[in-house]
């Protein structure tokens, strides 16, 4: 096959795994799932649920805590879902040893 018409059938997988990676959704939590972040393949985040008990105890420092932790948990899961899709999607076109885990964005 000539490089345009690899390029083209390149540019086809990729529209289908970003299509894919959007209807992804992981979940992070934290504080024994007191905060609870949703995001998608995409790394973007959807929701954030935090349980009332948290809001009432009045303490804003550990609930930044919290937030960040989980939104890092749900990102990293984002990520990880979006490397293991672009492997599966182009993993046979594309040669060993390269990370494909930014590809699919």
């Amino acid at each position: 096959m000539n490089i345009l018409g690899k390029l083209a059938q390149l540019q086809h997988h990729l529209k289908e795994a970003t299509a894919k990676l959007e209807t992804i959704e992981v979940t992070g939590e934290s504080g024994g799932g007191m905060v609870k972040v949703t995001a998608t393949g995409l790394q973007r985040i959807k929701s954030v649920k935090i349980e009332e008990a948290l809001l009432e105890a009045g303490n804003r420092e550990m609930l930044e805590d919290l937030l960040v932790a989980g939104l890092n948990q749900a990102l990293e899961a984002a990520s990880d879902k979006a490397r293991q899709s672009a492997q599966e999607t182009f993993g046979g076109m594309i040669p060993p040893g390269i990370d494909l885990g930014g590809l699919v964005r």
